[in-house]
């Protein structure tokens, strides 16, 4: 986030949008193989912007390897935000995973299959920190899914 309170020339979001955003979106769509757009969004009395959401395309000039990284990332993120739509977040518990070292994909199916089993799942990641403790584990990602799917919680 740009802070603009002690910067008199940003007062107004014109000058912002002039400045921060048309002139380099100009550079980029000039100078790289890539087409970019904003589209501001508006609300409220006044009409002030609110958001802006930017949209990058290929450009007329792009390389089909560009094009192929552009369509991966398309496909990565319509399925992060199909995953997200799924899935109610439980910070706690996805901060919790993502310090054993799960990736946001890998955390959000977990959150999915066991979604109305929080306290099971917290349970198995609390035997599992005994086990890491004593140096009983090695793979702590595969002891976990394994651990999750068997039921490794103490009797």
């Amino acid at each position: 986030m740009m802070d603009t309170h002690e910067d008199k020339h940003y007062d107004e979001f014109k000058y912002v949008n002039r400045a921060v955003i048309v002139t380099p979106i100009k550079g980029i769509n000039t100078k790289s193989d890539l087409k970019v757009s904003v589209d501001h969004r508006r609300l409220g009395e006044g009409h002030k912007v609110t958001h802006l959401k930017f949209l990058i395309e290929p450009g007329p000039n792009t390389s089909n390897e560009l094009l192929k990284k552009l369509k991966n990332i398309k496909k990565i993120a319509e399925q992060t935000r199909q995953a997200l739509d799924d899935v109610e977040i439980n910070e706690p518990l996805y901060d919790r995973l993502s310090g054993y070292g799960f990736k946001e994909k890998k955390i959000l199916a977990i959150l999915k299959t066991y979604k109305n089993k929080i306290e099971y799942v917290n349970e198995i990641l609390d035997s599992v920190d005994n086990k890491i403790q004593t140096g009983t584990v090695r793979n702590v990602g595969g002891y976990i899914m394994k651990a999750l799917e068997e039921d490794y919680r103490p009797v």
